[in-house]
């Protein structure tokens, strides 16, 4: 299965699906309540949501709630409307309707659950990713207090005697092969070092500096500065896939080669429109699946309206070679149901105490039977909405998994479990491989603050302090997180101010 960094300016917000998507309000208020993280309820993270916030409403009929809602932030975000995407996808929010979701106007706003078309990432057409927002768009890089060291690998965090982070070594080259042979340089911090790397490498620069769970630092020879369970508790969101043969001649749809790319381009250039101006996925459905408990949102549909039998994008990672062996789906639309909150939990761990040598990533999906059972409701309500009009009338049918005996019932636990098995792969979505908590929470990270517990001068800020994963795309969560850390940073710091 194939895990994607965002090794760019911009990290994994270049290389998303651009879909703007805060979660539940519940998330957050959990994690005050449940999690004991006091000042991270909703009401305490949405002003940090609405500081980023560049919302473009549609001109007309737009349903976006101002009361949740910055127009003037830094990062651009679209509303979509039924004018902007594929027909097939304004049919499923239809067919969702009709089959009993509510229609959400703002999924952003006060309630999640429900059916609509997304806010998504872009200004203007083009998607729009943080170091646009932040850094080029602000001319933050003309700053003189700014630099960035593109081709730079973090070997680890350097402490004193006292458990001071007193800054970083690292190796340049533009490759990790060529970073390996490059001499160590040591960049010295004046007061602190702050992590982003994500979940993957946030723990990974943690353990290779010695700040990890004991036992597995001695395993691999690394000595034990700061005993903390740092890449344990990851999780992550899963999607399955149900694909459907659309009838001849519905909607104008034809596949989407080299040619009609190359035209969308150019279509793109032109005047900022187009197929590659909106999302893949132009239709969102939340829901929760009565799994206990009963009423958090545990399940997610992407609605993809542009899926050919063997599209690349849809088999990368799944146990599928070919859905379509003899070619006979040229296009096809899916509701991929989407597990939003794993009870699975995985982890991350290193595989030597060579730096360079990636860590071993384990996320243990669908070891929860809960998991099952709540991909199992999802599959069975993706298709009762694709058996609703106005979809129905435009599809032929669902088309067989050609990984399943023919005599086993296409309504069965066991071929539905065959799809969740076949076609199961990552939303894109670790977390919570530095979990924050309360103090005395011996299965966190770093604090309330940020700062990794036990040593000095340390923070870690991005989508692996979440204490859990949030019912949606993280894209959106991991910038608020980088608003309210850097709140942090200069409540911590108030000499900052006057730089």
């Amino acid at each position: 299965m194939n895990w994607p960094r965002g090794y760019v300016v911009g990290g994994s917000s270049v290389l998303n699906a651009i879909l703007y998507v805060r979660c539940s309000p519940k998330d957050y208020d959990e994690w005050e309540s449940v999690h004991g993280c006091t000042g991270w309820s909703h009401k305490d993270v949405l002003p940090y949501f609405m500081r980023s916030e560049g919302m473009t409403p549609r001109k007309v009929d737009s349903t976006v709630d101002p009361k949740y809602h910055n127009f003037d932030g830094p990062y651009r975000v679209t509303e979509l409307g039924p004018e902007h995407v594929n027909p097939f996808a304004v049919d499923f929010v239809e067919s969702a309707v009709n089959h009993g979701l509510k229609r959400n106007p703002d999924y952003n706003a006060a309630e999640q659950q429900g059916v609509f078309h997304p806010h998504i990432s872009t200004d203007r057409g083009v998607r729009c990713d943080t170091f646009t927002a932040y850094i080029k768009n602000t001319k933050a890089d003309q700053r003189p207090n700014l630099v960035v060291q593109a081709n730079t690998f973090v070997q680890k965090v350097v402490f004193d005697g006292n458990k001071k982070a007193t800054g970083v070594i690292v190796r340049r080259g533009k490759s990790l092969d060529e970073a390996r042979k490059a001499p160590e340089e040591f960049i010295r911090c004046k007061r602190e070092v702050v992590l982003s790397g994500g979940a993957i490498g946030s723990p990974w620069i943690l353990m290779n500096s010695g700040v990890g769970p004991k036992q597995h630092l001695a395993e691999v020879g690394i000595p034990c500065i700061e005993d903390l369970p740092v890449g344990q508790n990851l999780k992550d969101h899963l999607y399955t896939c149900v694909l459907y043969k659309t009838k001849d001649g519905e909607h104008d749809q034809k596949p989407v080669g080299l040619a009609e790319y190359i035209a969308g381009i150019e279509q793109h250039d032109k005047d900022g429109t187009g197929a590659i101006s909106t999302a893949l996925l132009e239709a969102l459905a939340f829901w929760s699946s009565g799994v206990e408990p009963k009423t958090r949102t545990d399940l997610e549909i992407h609605f993809s309206a542009s899926f050919a039998g063997n599209n690349p994008f849809f088999l990368a990672g799944t146990g599928l070679k070919s859905w379509d062996p003899e070619n006979q789906i040229p296009y096809g639309v899916s509701p991929l149901p989407t597990l939003c909150n794993p009870k699975s939990v995985g982890e991350i761990k290193l595989a030597s105490n060579d730096p360079f040598e990636h860590p071993i990533i384990d996320p243990r999906y669908l070891t929860h039977e809960d998991d099952w059972e709540i991909l199992r409701r999802g599959i069975r309500t993706a298709r009762e909405i694709m058996k609703k009009d106005p979809i129905a009338s435009k599809v032929v049918g669902e088309v067989r998994l050609p990984t399943v005996d023919e005599k086993v019932d296409m309504e069965s636990d066991e071929y539905i479990n065959a799809i969740i098995r076949d076609t199961s792969t990552t939303v894109y979505h670790p977390t919570t491989t530095c979990r924050m908590g309360p103090d005395g929470d011996a299965n966190s990270v770093v604090d309330l603050h940020l700062r990794v517990r036990g040593v000095k001068g340390l923070r870690v800020i991005d989508a692996s302090i979440m204490p859990e994963l949030v019912s949606g795309n993280t894209n959106a969560p991991s910038i608020m997180i980088g608003e309210k850390g850097a709140a942090h940073i200069l409540e911590d710091h108030p000499d900052l101010y006057a730089h």
